[in-house]
């Protein structure tokens, strides 16, 4: 029958060239490229001032955004469709291609351009209050421009992580910073606390003489960093650099009023512990002591497991069948326990296995592993600690 091999063929995504992990948040998208191991957020640019009635609009109004989908032509782009927060919907007319991004699930869908282009789609499920301002557009290139873009890529994440490591030594001025803290604020932040400072009463706090903006550094550096839970406040540890965390922080101290003169740098972002790092362990009575309680915490790997790897490996850990594999009973999660330790921390290339390095805290990486091992019935009695996910990076 025409229809159902027409049918199945829609819905086959296997064979594919490229695959992409898709991720909305309020109100950006993020691509991950699984075999590069590489991503970036892509954002809206249409100025304030088009928003605001104030100049003309552009031609693309409210389908701009600074950093493209960049894929090939004639090549099966494999995406894999999620959400952080909220859902959402990634919509391209040309493509044919609507999926729902849903917290904790993923969604599948593919394509082949055939020819180059700029195409633009936007998200399709009401997300909040600026579900209007998340565009989506995509940059198909030739395959030997594609491979030039991705070459610079790569290039630049090599030079973004060399740059990070250099700024825990760098000492800006607060000039500097107000500088980049404003372009930051301005593109990141005004959309929910406001160009003013003064927020959305009944939805979001003001800024401008607020007692985070005015007191404790500490709390302010971690409510901006590690969000804070069940609230609109998301967590901005893997959206901006520690300069540019710095730098907003700055800005929100300093802007409007609020004068507090305190220059925040690299240095105290990295210096301070993440909520989660905190939550480990109250008292650390000494090293030892404190890195088995932190491996062995059954309750942080089922909760990293659940944010983190259910979606594909499913809560069940029985895997998704001809997509994620199963850790129920599997070898991996019963056999060579360093084997089990480098996939989780370097991922596995040519599939759409991350790598979680950067994305976990060794605690995190351990408890979760530590999880796999013992969960569904496995029952190892194998207890990871953080100095065997050091030594496997």
């Amino acid at each position: 029958i025409p229809a159902t091999s027409t049918l199945i063929e829609m819905e086959d995504n296997s064979k594919s060239d490229i695959t992409i992990q898709i991720t909305g948040s309020q109100w950006k998208w993020h691509y991950q490229y699984f075999e590069d191991d590489f991503g970036f957020y892509s954002l809206l640019t249409t100025p304030n001032d088009q928003i605001k009635n104030i100049a003309p609009k552009g031609e693309n109004y409210l389908l701009e955004v600074d950093n493209p989908l960049v894929i090939p032509v004639n090549k099966k782009i494999r995406f894999l469709i999620t959400a952080d927060d909220v859902i959402h919907s990634w919509w391209v007319p040309a493509f044919a291609v609507k999926q729902d991004a849903n917290p904790g699930f993923i969604n599948e869908a593919w394509t082949i351009v055939n020819e180059p282009g700029i195409y633009r789609g936007q998200c399709a499920e009401l997300c909040g209050k600026d579900h209007g301002f998340m565009p989506i557009v995509v940059k198909v290139l030739s395959e030997s421009d594609y491979q030039q873009w991705l070459d610079k890529q790569l290039v630049a994440v090599k030079a973004q992580q060399l740059a990070e490591q250099q700024s825990l030594n760098a000492t800006v001025s607060i000039e500097q910073s107000m500088i980049l803290g404003k372009n930051i604020y301005d593109s990141r932040c005004a959309a929910c606390h406001q160009t003013n400072g003064e927020g959305i009463a009944g939805a979001f706090p003001a800024l401008k003489g607020s007692p985070i903006a005015l007191g404790e550094v500490s709390k302010h550096i971690e409510i901006v960093r590690d969000g804070q839970a069940m609230t609109a406040m998301q967590a901005f540890s893997g959206q901006l650099s520690l300069k540019e965390l710095a730098a907003v922080i700055t800005y929100e101290r300093n802007a409007w009023g609020n004068d507090t003169g305190d220059v925040i740098q690299a240095s105290d972002i990295a210096a301070q512990p993440t909520i989660k790092e905190k939550a480990l362990i109250p008292e650390v009575i000494n090293t030892e002591v404190a890195t088995a309680i932190e491996s062995a915490n059954p309750d942080l790997g089922k909760s990293v497991y659940l944010a983190r790897c259910a979606a594909c490996h499913q809560v069940s850990g029985a895997g998704i069948p001809g997509a994620f594999p199963a850790l129920k009973g599997s070898p991996i999660a019963l056999g060579d326990i360093t084997k089990h330790i480098d996939i989780v921390v370097n991922g596995k290339p040519g599939t759409a296995m991350t790598a979680f390095a950067g994305q976990l805290t060794a605690q995190e990486l351990a408890a979760v592993i530590t999880y796999e091992r013992n969960a569904w019935g496995n029952n190892t009695g194998d207890v990871v600690t953080t100095s065997d996910v050091e030594g496997a990076k």
